[in-house]
């Protein structure tokens, strides 16, 4: 076998860069800019409204992983964020990258300084039980096989540990070496095969903490008879994509299991041309059955999950073993190209996305709880409805969908909602209110047959619902989503219920911002929030990358929201997150800028998290904040640094003491 290499034995720095399709022409990946900055330069890049969170699995590919670089490039430009990822073979290598919080741009850093040579290294000395078989490999085309067989692979995968060790630690600069998997920002699962154990092998962030990254990826790595296999503890590992090679198993928990932290699963996988292998000898045989075993069927498995969305990458014909092409590929143009292939077609699923997604929505499903809930009900109205009934007994929902209500008010969807027969408490009075002034088609009952959030789109019959369960059914989940033929007669017999209470009033008047003066926000939040009464107040821009938390899990209906609510603020041209009100005709409401407390040593961000993750995830380097001085009330909670937040549907709930909570949207909006 004959390998040549650039010069450093590095990729050229122009490999990816000029050159003819789609890809090149758009994007030069030495520059990588924010989805705001490419916006601006003038590029179309389609933003996803439906995978703001979620969990991201890479498929293993062997020497394919630059299309799977390419395909997070145009995730993350799109603005999709992985609250878990996981990845098997050269997906692992992307995985726990992103799992340590690598930028597009770190991992073609990296990727261009790899020394192609050093995966072609001769294998490590091997035991002498293991090599008897390689004196009955004879023939003159078997001297590859024969080493195969004497040594159990081509090539040692020692490089891969010592290269991911390395990248991992300019990622992690404070966490020791060999870096493990405890140090990784966001839960990263690393998926081999146990050929002692005849079983698939996990290292993960929650359950190995201890164990490092860089042994796992390799024993990830090693393809079996092109590698040798690792040597780990008591056992030996090969490549994961011998018994799972698109790792979906690591986000179904059994009971007792932890849960993930979204529903929503964005696999990433890669195809190659079908190639007739010329099998005529043992070698060239054992070869082509490791390109079946590291593309592996997965069909099966990809059934199992109702809330699995698949970008397919075409490889072309580079297979997962053709590294010795790639190594002789001088001018990177097969490098290039898979890169460009992993790009274009996650750029193609995201402009789709809404048909992407009605494809798989069919059917019920379950929400666990409010915040699984509130994300269904967001995501059903970002699917075009002419018509949205909320049938509901109390108004709960009025300020935590506050945002979404002013995005169905501007697109235009009638709504209309049922209440039943207020109470006296001020908080309910509070939100009916707002409820009133906000929607004129607002009818009071003294029973509803039902609660829920009913979807109609009158233009194309499509009827779908977010049913809530009786508050007494205390073992059943929050909530069940409805959609998709298998359920529009029931949807649309719940609106025929209530549709009759109703008269046809549309909202004519359009929510708009209007800015205000920041010191009505600090004459209310001293008197009303009880740790600030000897607090001093200022309104600055603070860098968000110095920003600690007080919710490291951000949750992705608050997300989406943030999302909408910053396209307002573009629209009437005022400064990001800053002081302003909603207004809809005579009625008026605040909407408090994030709050940070300052000290010495942290900027911590107490009200308004969602917001400085938007900026962190956008690229946008400085917050507009009302900055809190002279607080000596500890803190509820203890903070996180800005870039180890992550955007869940479902979170994980910290430990909050709520006697040292500050109540910073009850001050600024006081029951009356």
């Amino acid at each position: 076998m004959v390998i040549r290499s650039s010069p450093r034995g590095r990729l050229p720095s122009h490999a990816f860069v000029g050159g003819s399709g789609r890809c090149s022409q758009t994007f030069d990946i030495l520059s990588h800019a924010s989805l705001i900055q490419l916006k601006r330069a003038g590029r179309d890049v389609a933003s996803t409204r439906f995978f703001k969170s979620c969990l991201g699995v890479f498929q293993g590919g062997g020497c394919r992983g630059a299309a799977l670089a390419g395909a997070y490039a145009a995730a993350i430009e799109s603005g999709v964020h992985f609250a878990e990822v996981a990845g098997t073979s050269a997906g692992s290598i992307i995985a726990v990258l992103v799992g340590a919080g690598a930028s597009p741009e770190f991992v073609w850093k990296k990727l261009s300084e790899l020394e192609f040579e050093r995966f072609l290294q001769k294998p490590d000395p091997v035991e002498p039980s293991v090599g008897w078989l390689s004196r009955y490999a004879i023939s003159w085309k078997s001297k590859e096989l024969a080493e195969v067989l004497r040594r159990g692979g081509l090539y040692s995968s020692s490089y891969i540990e010592t290269w991911v060790d390395d990248a991992l630690a300019e990622l992690l600069p404070d966490a020791p070496r060999p870096i493990q998997f405890g140090s990784l920002v966001k839960p990263t699962y690393v998926v081999a095969s146990n050929v002692d154990g005849a079983k698939v092998h996990v290292w993960s962030k929650p359950g190995t903490n201890e164990e490092p990254v860089g042994t796992a990826v390799r024993a990830s790595c090693s393809i079996p008879f092109f590698f040798q296999a690792v040597r780990h503890g008591k056992n030996k590992f090969v490549d994961g994509g011998m018994l799972s090679n698109l790792p979906l198993f690591v986000f179904s928990p059994t009971t007792g299991a932890r849960r993930p932290s979204s529903s929503k699963i964005l696999a990433f996988r890669l195809e190659s041309d079908f190639r007739r292998a010329d099998t005529d000898d043992l070698f060239d045989f054992t070869k082509a059955l490791t390109n079946v075993i590291v593309d592996g069927a997965t069909e099966l498995q990809c059934r199992l999950h109702r809330e699995l969305h698949e970008i397919r990458i075409p490889t072309g014909n580079v297979t997962a073993t053709d590294f010795e092409r790639l190594a002789n590929d001088e001018n990177g143009e097969l490098i290039r190209d898979l890169y460009c292939k992993g790009k274009v077609a996650t750029e193609s699923f995201i402009a789709n996305e809404l048909m992407n997604v009605r494809s798989k929505s069919g059917g019920a499903i379950e929400c666990d709880d409010e915040d699984a809930t509130y994300f269904e009900i967001i995501e059903l109205g970002d699917q075009n409805p002419t018509e949205i009934f909320i049938v509901s007994r109390r108004a709960r929902w009025a300020w935590d969908l506050f945002p979404t209500l002013i995005n169905w008010i501007r697109k235009g969807i009638e709504i209309r909602v049922l209440l039943e027969t207020a109470s006296n408490d001020p908080a309910e009075k509070q939100r009916r209110d707002l409820v009133r002034k906000m929607i004129p088609n607002v009818h009071v009952t003294d029973e509803v047959p039902f609660e829920g959030f009913l979807f109609r789109n009158s233009e194309v019959g499509d009827f779908s619902a977010v049913v809530f369960h009786a508050e007494s059914e205390r073992d059943c989940p929050a909530a069940a989503k409805y959609s998709g033929d298998l359920h529009t007669a029931a949807v649309s017999a719940l609106f025929s219920m209530v549709e009759q209470k109703f008269t046809s009033q549309r909202n004519n008047q359009s929510p708009k911002l209007v800015a205000v003066q920041s010191n009505r926000y600090f004459e209310l939040l001293k008197k009303g929030v009880a740790q600030y009464n000897d607090a001093r107040f200022s309104i600055k821009r603070l860098p968000v990358s110095e920003l600690f938390l007080t919710a490291g899990d951000i949750r992705e209906y608050k997300y989406r929201q943030i999302v909408s609510l910053a396209n307002l603020y573009d629209t009437y041209s005022l400064d990001l997150f800053g002081p302003v009100q909603v207004e809809i005709g005579e009625f008026a409401s605040l909407v408090t800028p994030p709050v940070v407390e300052a000290s010495s040593e942290k900027s911590i961000v107490i009200q308004g998290n969602t917001r400085a993750a938007y900026c962190h995830l956008n690229s946008i380097r400085e917050l507009n904040c009302i900055v809190v001085d002279g607080v000596s009330a500890p803190l509820p909670v203890t903070p996180v640094e800005i870039r180890r937040m992550r955007v869940v549907t479902q979170r994980q709930r910290p430990e909050l003491n709520y006697g040292l909570f500050r109540k910073v949207e009850r001050a600024v909006r006081p029951y009356k």
